[in-house]
């Protein structure tokens, strides 16, 4: 039987958060790394005494391994990458790029708090629309758009995470080469040369949104968790950290990764929709 080839030599999984300040290390920031074969493990940020990030140097970490050019690197990031269709049209915003620009300008995250953001009067409308992707396909997903939620705590919310990302995501997108670092779907679909709606392969870098939840649901956590395999206590953002570049990992070494970046079961209004709204890695 003839071995597929990997799409990836390098799994990272991200799980976000929108507390605190963009230089702030903060508990509710983790990264996994997983590669050559070997087992995921917590990478820990070398300037802190117990190893906790910041979204700045988050980003320059990121930054770095995306300049890799001997291995091509798929990386999760825990956080939405763009508004439900209705709200891109309300503010007049055409194209993803247009959106990233926006909300930079928006919501200066780089720099300033969620708190702080919304206090100078950054857009925002209070709602809890859903994109396609969250709607029909993640299931338990919560709106991007609900920064005044109410349920637990605001800065655990999706919606507090996606706001604090986005600007770093735009800078990443910015500053990376376009050839090598592909956002995932909005750099593969577009039209084919019979002017259809469809989707071309990766090719370089891949930096996708993920959904931890899923990750954990096909790994079967809750009967098999990762600390109890790896060692050591790990944190519910470690472990939300793990699922996502575990679960990359094994699709890929499987052969059965690449469908989930084909969308073959979107209809092409849903896959016109996800080039601006974006899409879950894993739903299908």
């Amino acid at each position: 039987m003839k071995t597929k080839k990997r799409l990836f030599d390098v799994y990272i999984g991200v799980d976000y958060s929108g507390a605190g300040r963009p230089d702030k290390a903060i508990p509710g920031l983790a990264v996994v790394r997983a590669a050559d074969g070997e087992p995921p493990a917590i990478v820990r940020n070398p300037r802190h005494s117990q190893g906790r990030w910041s979204r700045s140097e988050l980003h320059d970490y990121l930054m770095s391994e995306l300049a890799q050019t001997d291995r091509r690197l798929f990386v999760g990031i825990d956080h939405g990458f763009s508004y439900p269709l209705s709200e891109l049209a309300y503010y007049g915003l055409r194209t993803w790029d247009d959106f990233l620009a926006w909300i930079s300008h928006s919501w200066d995250t780089r720099r300033s708090s969620i708190d702080e953001c919304k206090n100078r009067g950054a857009p925002y409308r209070n709602a809890n629309l859903l994109r396609l992707t969250e709607a029909r396909y993640a299931v338990g997903a919560s709106s991007v758009l609900d920064l005044d939620r109410r349920h637990g705590h605001m800065t655990k919310t999706v919606s507090y995470s996606t706001h604090a990302g986005l600007p770093w995501l735009a800078e990443l997108r910015q500053r990376s080469d376009r050839g090598r670092v592909e956002c995932w779907p909005y750099d593969h679909i577009g039209e084919n040369g019979s002017g259809e709606t469809a989707v071309r392969p990766i090719g370089g870098h891949v930096v996708a949104e993920v959904y931890p939840k899923i990750c954990k649901e096909r790994l079967a956590y809750k009967a098999s968790p990762p600390d109890a395999r790896y060692g050591g206590s790990l944190s519910a953002h470690e472990i939300d950290a793990f699922a996502v570049a575990e679960w990359a990992q094994q699709r890929d070494r499987e052969g059965v990764f690449a469908p989930y970046f084909q969308l073959e079961t979107l209809t092409p209004h849903e896959l016109r929709t996800a080039a601006l709204e974006g899409w879950v890695l894993g739903c299908l």
